[in-house]
């Protein structure tokens, strides 16, 4: 192995190719290919980058022979964060510090408690090097062999040389992945994918035909008079957990919060009976949680479907802008969802939805709403 000359080339890599993978475990693929092919031996390896992220997972991927790597998404509860303080990781993570920790050697008092694991493996050497982050945080790379006598000073010098084009390329993608999760949650994903493609001008969109979703909590004004703020919120949270998980579930995608309202689309693409068959499996599936014992008695949801061309695209301010649906059929289902209460139904949706729907509706007549010049049919599933 000519250590300067294979340096050079994975760094190379690490610097180009490696940022255009597609995410961390292609990553470690490829980088235990190279190495490998310099002649290490390498029977496990990982990449961990642990977030401590309200909302974004921890990403630890794991190489081992015949399947490659594998990329997990993890989120640090108690158990898991108490095991972490009794790994080898735990001196990379909070510290920076490299493990250089032989397993053929007597174990000795106090090691980790891997350590009988990993020998019983037949593991010989296991080196776990700090990765650096601009933000001041380390991720960590793993390298783990059985060869008899471990790795040799050449091939640990190496490794050491590759940290900081390595740092480089794992601190592109966990980037991206915390950049994806954010837009994912506080703008959709639909919506968060276009952000980051570069579609962010004033006015960028497009027309597509969806199945539009609007609910919002019976009473609410009177429940927000009967609690405390702190218990609202709290209300809140679990009724749009509900809602948002129900469409989410079915491919539907949560478009915005209004209030006590939530927004969802429903692409139909090349299939709008299918469309409409899983927004209405979206209402099945929030009505089972509200019949769950832990559901609270007052949050009662109406639902409304209607089946329309909106405009979905980038609108506002030059300074303030939002990705949304806009159009007649959005302020359509918004009126016919107000009519859930007028009609006592849990459940309105407009013609358009009822005669592609495989299920049976009861018709609940023609109805004036603001906004609309003729009267709107409205249909009501049968029970």
């Amino acid at each position: 192995m000519t250590t300067t000359r294979t340096s050079a080339e994975i760094t190379r890599w690490l610097l180009t190719g490696a940022r255009a993978e597609t995410g961390l475990a292609a990553v470690l693929d490829g980088l235990v290919e190279r190495l490998m092919a310099a002649g290490l031996r390498i029977d496990r390896a990982t990449i961990g980058a642990p977030l401590m992220h309200p909302i974004a997972r921890s990403s630890f991927s794991i190489w081992v022979p015949g399947t490659g790597a594998k990329e997990n998404e993890l989120i640090w509860d108690e158990v898991g964060l108490e095991r972490l303080h009794n790994s080898p990781m735990y001196p990379i993570y909070a510290r920076g510090e490299d493990v250089d920790w032989r397993l053929d050697a007597v174990a000795e008092p106090g090691e980790y408690r891997i350590g009988a694991e990993l020998r019983a493996d037949g593991f010989t050497h296991y080196l776990g090097l700090a990765l650096p982050f601009a933000d001041g945080s380390f991720k960590g790379l793993t390298i783990q062999t059985k060869r008899a006598g471990g790795f040799s000073a050449d091939e640990r010098a190496l490794l050491r040389d590759l940290v900081p084009p390595l740092a480089v390329a794992v601190e592109h993608h966990v980037q991206r992945r915390l950049a994806e999760t954010l837009m994912d949650t506080f703008v959709g994903q639909r919506a968060g994918r276009r952000v980051l493609e570069g579609q962010i001008h004033r006015g960028d969109g497009d027309t597509l035909r969806a199945v539009i979703w609007m609910s919002d909590i019976r009473g609410f004004t009177r429940i927000a008079s009967d609690h405390p703020p702190e218990q609202v919120i709290g209300l809140l949270n679990q009724a749009f957990e509900g809602v948002t998980r129900a469409i989410l579930d079915r491919g539907g995608e949560v478009l915005k919060f209004i209030g006590d309202a939530v927004l969802g689309i429903f692409p139909v693409e090349q299939d709008a009976e299918g469309a409409v068959a899983r927004a209405e499996a979206a209402v099945d599936d929030l009505r089972a949680a509200m019949a769950a014992p832990d559901w609270p008695e007052a949050m009662r949801i109406g639902v409304a479907l209607h089946l329309g061309e909106v405009f979905y695209g980038n609108i506002g301010g030059r300074e303030r802008l939002d990705f949304t649906v806009i159009g007649a059929a959005v302020n359509l289902v918004a009126r016919v969802e107000g009519l859930c209460a007028e009609l006592r139904e849990p459940v309105l949706v407009t013609g358009d939805v009822a005669r592609l729907s495989r299920r049976t509706y009861r018709d609940k007549g023609r109805h004036r709403v603001k906004g609309v010049a003729d009267p709107v049919a409205v249909f009501a599933p049968e029970v």
